[in-house]
């Protein structure tokens, strides 16, 4: 028999309900659904809670990003909006992801977050992100931002190496120059006062020569002062004396 318990009237906002939360840490990204690791449906934590990516704006740039973060390489990178690995039956948390392409996780990318219960109604009318990555490791844990400025930084030093470089050869090179000129002012210098003092030598040997032939005495020639003598009197002393001493 029907046992009766009596009447009630209850609105919608008054019935109780018990959301689970997943033990994922905020913003992190999994793919689900592939046959292998490297591709399946996007879904990113957030509210404790996984969720899925609207196709919203979705491409291949958003996919490489995503890879990047799973471990794999930026290139190769594949972008589905067909909810090709499946549509779980979750919220949706991400709607028009625009990422640069030099993010290192998703979360950094810029999108529409949208709250948990928004989610699971736009669920109903929406297809969900999915990816394929090339399951070939990055080349460089370092990210393309930081490795163009490490780029630019290697240019930099090297350029400024080989300007030191080349301004110590320059430096080099003057100095040897100099030295040479001096070098060469010297040994000028010196062969003058070679000759001035070998003409000044034969001018007192001259004057004894004279002054034995004649008996006389002559005084001894006074040493050379130092001065310089210009080249017409020098050949005009040269030749005096040898006619002096042919006579």
């Amino acid at each position: 028999t029907k046992q009766e318990f009596g009447t009630f009237t209850c609105s919608r906002d008054k019935v109780a309900g018990v959301v689970c939360q997943d033990a994922c840490e905020e913003g992190t990204t999994r793919l689900v659904g592939g046959t292998e690791d490297t591709e399946g449906t996007v879904e990113v934590c957030y509210f404790n809670l996984w969720g899925l990516v609207s196709v919203t704006g979705w491409n291949d740039t958003d996919a490489s990003v995503v890879c990047y973060e799973l471990g794999y390489s930026r290139d190769g990178a594949v972008s589905f909006v067909d909810s090709r690995y499946g549509k779980p039956n979750k919220t949706v948390h991400l709607s028009n992801v625009a990422c640069n392409g030099s993010e290192s996780s998703l979360k950094n990318c810029d999108a529409a977050h949208i709250p948990p219960d928004e989610g699971r109604e736009v669920y109903m009318h929406v297809d969900v992100a999915g990816v394929s990555c090339s399951g070939i490791p990055p080349t460089s844990g370092v990210d393309p931002t930081n490795d163009m400025r490490l780029t630019k930084t290697i240019k930099d030093n090297s350029y400024l190496i080989v300007m030191s470089m080349f301004g110590v050869l320059l430096i080099m090179s003057l100095i040897v120059v100099i030295s040479l000129v001096a070098y060469l002012l010297f040994k000028r210098s010196n062969g003058k006062r070679d000759i001035h003092s070998s003409v000044n030598a034969q001018k007192m040997t001259l004057s004894s020569l004279q002054g034995q032939q004649q008996g006389v005495v002559n005084p001894v020639a006074l040493p050379y002062d130092g001065g310089d003598i210009p080249d017409d009197e020098l050949e005009g002393i040269e030749k005096h004396m040898f006619d002096d001493v042919r006579r």
